[in-house]
């Protein structure tokens, strides 16, 4: 069965969504890249503190990688 969603979807509205999408990551990415080379944090945070923000880190990577697909696909 095929449906077409075309129709249901605005493309302009929905590039926009993903690209206000793809931005917040890349910000939140740098955020933590930042955090993580600052010496005097990684030092003084705990471990879990530090760990979890490596595991913030990947999931921002995948979602960013999945969003950067939709936007391909708009194209």
């Amino acid at each position: 069965m095929y449906l077409p969603l075309e129709d249901l979807v605005d493309r302009e509205m929905e590039l926009a969504r993903l690209s206000k999408e793809k931005q917040r990551l890349e910000l939140e990415i740098e955020r933590i890249d930042k955090m993580l080379s600052n010496q005097g944090f990684v030092s003084k945070a705990p471990k879990e503190k530090i760990e979890e923000e490596k595991v913030k880190r990947v999931t921002y990577e995948e979602m960013l990688g999945k969003v950067s697909e939709r936007v391909n696909s708009f194209k």
